[in-house]
C-alpha cells in the first residue's frame, strides 16, 4: 500500500528533477562564469597589447612625452606595484621610463628635437666628470651590486631624464596635463601619509624601509607620532617630493591659469594644499626653515596683497609650531632638543675626519657604514656625550667621503654651472623672471635639506628635482609665441 504524500517525503521523481536542473544551472553560471573571466582577460590583454605598441610606436618615432607624462601620474606608486621584485627590484619602474626615454632620444628625428643650450653642456660635462669618480669609486666598494644601483638610480637615470626633458619635451602641449598628474598625486600621496599617521603604521612598506617614530625619549607615552613616508621607501624622499611638488605646482598654475576652467581650479586648490600636507607631514625641521627662508626671499618679490599672504604664510608656520608644542609636547621636545644637533655635530666631525684621512678617492661608494663600523677611531666619536649618528647627514659629507675630491668637486661645479645657466635666463624678461624665482625655491627646497640629510643618495627624489628643474629650464629658454602665457604679468 502506497504511503501517503507528505512534506518530510518527496517524491524520488521530483528529487531528481531538482539534482538536474541544479546541476544545469550550476554549470550554467560557471561557463558564464569562466566565458565572462576570458572576456575580462581578453579586453585586459588587449588593452596591455596596445599599451605596449603605443610605447614601442612612440619610442620609435622619437615622441615620448605621453610616456613621461604616464609616469609622472604612476611615480609615487610605480616602486611599490610597478617594480619587481618590490624590494630589490631587477625590473624597476624609473629604470624602465628611462630606457624608454633614452630609446627616444636615440630614434628622434632631427627636426624633432631642440639644440642643446650651452649652459646645460657645461653642467652636463661636469655631472659626466661626477659619474665617472662615481664609477671609479664603484669599483672599489664592497658591494659592487648595491653600489652599481645606487650609481644607475641616484646619478644616472636622473640625468637621462633631464637630457629628454631639454631636449625634445614639448612642455606647451602638455603643460596643462603636467599640472593635472602633479596635482593627483600629490592628493594620493598625501592621503596615504595621512592614513599612515591616523593608523600609525606604514602601509606599503619596503623591505629596507624602517618605521621612523618622533617622541620624548624621557617618556614615550608623552606623545608618539609615526613619521610619515607614503607611497616611497623613505619619509626623507615622501617630504621633499611634497615640498618640491608644491613650488611646481605654483609654478604651473602660473603659466596655465588663465586657460584653466573651474574643474581644474579646484584640481589645483587640492593638489597644492595636498603637496604641502604632504612636506610636513614627517615633521623635517628643514622643511619648516626651507618654508621659512622661501617666504621671506618671496616677500621681496611680491606686492600688495601678495606680500600679506606671504606675510600671512610666516604667521601660520609659526602658528603650527605652536601648534605642535601643545597637541603633542613629547613630539616637539624630540624634533626640537639639543640631543639630536649633538648627534649630528659629532657626525660631522666624523665625516671631516674620515675626508682627512681619504681625501683624493675616498673610501669607496656605499663603504661608510662598513669603515665606520670596523675602524675604531671613527667609531668613538662623540660630542658632549652624544655619539655620532649611522650616516654623514650631508650630501657634500656623503659624496667627499665616498668620492673623495675627485667626486665632490665635479659635483659642486655642476650645481654651481646650474645656478649660472638659470641666473642667465633670467634676463629674458617676465617669464624669465618667473623662472629664476621658482628655480630658487626648488634648489633651497632640495639643498636645505640636504646639508642636513642624504638626500642625494635617492633616486626617486632626483628623479623628481632633475624632472622639475627641466621643466622650468624649457619654459624659459622657449621663445614666448612658443607655449603658454606668452606675455606674463611684470609683477610675477
Amino acid at each position: 500500500m502506497n504511503s501517503p504524500l507528505t512534506l518530510s517525503q518527496p517524491p524520488l521523481l521530483l528529487t531528481h528533477q531538482n539534482s538536474v536542473l541544479g546541476t544545469i544551472g550550476v554549470a550554467t553560471a560557471a561557463l558564464l562564469l569562466c566565458a565572462w573571466q576570458g572576456v575580462l582577460v581578453a579586453l585586459l590583454a588587449l588593452a596591455v597589447c596596445g599599451i605596449a605598441a603605443y610605447i614601442m610606436y612612440s619610442v620609435a618615432k622619437g615622441e615620448c612625452d605621453g610616456i613621461l607624462v604616464a609616469w609622472v601620474l604612476l611615480f609615487p606608486l610605480g616602486y611599490y606595484f610597478l617594480s619587481f621584485p618590490r624590494d630589490r627590484p631587477v625590473l624597476q619602474f624609473d629604470r624602465t621610463i628611462v630606457l624608454l626615454l633614452f630609446g627616444g632620444i636615440v630614434a628622434a628625428r632631427r627636426q624633432r628635437v631642440r639644440p642643446i643650450p650651452e649652459d646645460i653642456k657645461q653642467v652636463a660635462l661636469a655631472w659626466a666628470l661626477f659619474l665617472a669618480a662615481a664609477l671609479i669609486s664603484f669599483c672599489r666598494a664592497a658591494n659592487m651590486l648595491t653600489a652599481g644601483r645606487l650609481v644607475v638610480d641616484s646619478f644616472l637615470c636622473p640625468a637621462i631624464l633631464g637630457w629628454y626633458v631639454v631636449r625634445q619635451f614639448r612642455f606647451a602641449a602638455y603643460a596643462r596635463h603636467l599640472h593635472a598628474a602633479i596635482a593627483i598625486i600629490s592628493i594620493y600621496s598625501a592621503g596615504i601619509g595621512i592614513a599612515e599617521v591616523v593608523l600609525q603604521r606604514d602601509l606599503l612598506p619596503f623591505e629596507a624601509s624602517a618605521d621612523y617614530l618622533a617622541f620624548d625619549v624621557n617618556d614615550p607615552a608623552d606623545g608618539v607620532l609615526l613619521r610619515a613616508n607614503g607611497p616611497f621607501g623613505t619619509n626623507n624622499s615622501f617630504a621633499l617630493v611634497g615640498l618640491i611638488s608644491f613650488f611646481l605646482l605654483a609654478f604651473l598654475w602660473t603659466v596655465i591659469r588663465d586657460e584653466a576652467g573651474g574643474t581644474h581650479r579646484m584640481l589645483h586648490v587640492l593638489g597644492i594644499s595636498a603637496a604641502l600636507l604632504q612636506s610636513l607631514l614627517p615633521l623635517f625641521r628643514s622643511i619648516l626653515l626651507t618654508l621659512v627662508v622661501v617666504t621671506v626671499l618671496d616677500l621681496f618679490w611680491s606686492r600688495g596683497l601678495r606680500r600679506m599672504i606671504r606675510l600671512l604664510a610666516l604667521g601660520l608656520v609659526f602658528l603650527m609650531v605652536v601648534g605642535l608644542a601643545a597637541l603633542a609636547p613629547g613630539v616637539f621636545r624630540e624634533r626640537s632638543g639639543s640631543e639630536n644637533i649633538y648627534g649630528r655635530l659629532a657626525q660631522h666631525q666624523q665625516t671631516l675626519r674620515i675626508v682627512a684621512d681619504h681625501p683624493v678617492l675616498g673610501i669607496g661608494m656605499t663603504n661608510f657604514p662598513r669603515v665606520v663600523s670596523i675602524d675604531p677611531r671613527y667609531r668613538a666619536i662623540s660630542y658632549e656625550g652624544f655619539e655620532a649618528e649611522t650616516t654623514p647627514h650631508n650630501n657634500l659629507g656623503y659624496l667627499a667621503v665616498e668620492t673623495g675630491m675627485v667626486g665632490a668637486l665635479p659635483y659642486i661645479v655642476s650645481q654651481v654651472l646650474l645656478c649660472v645657466a638659470f641666473w642667465r635666463l633670467r634676463k629674458r624678461g617676465s617669464r624669465g623672471r618667473l623662472v629664476w624665482r621658482y628655480f630658487v625655491f626648488i634648489f633651497l627646497s632640495y639643498w636645505i635639506s640636504g646639508m642636513t640629510l642624504s638626500s642625494g643618495y635617492f633616486g626617486d627624489l632626483n628623479h623628481w628635482f632633475v624632472f622639475a628643474l627641466s621643466l622650468l629650464y624649457v619654459f624659459g629658454a622657449e621663445r614666448p609665441s612658443e607655449g603658454p602665457a606668452a606675455s606674463l604679468p611684470s609683477a610675477v
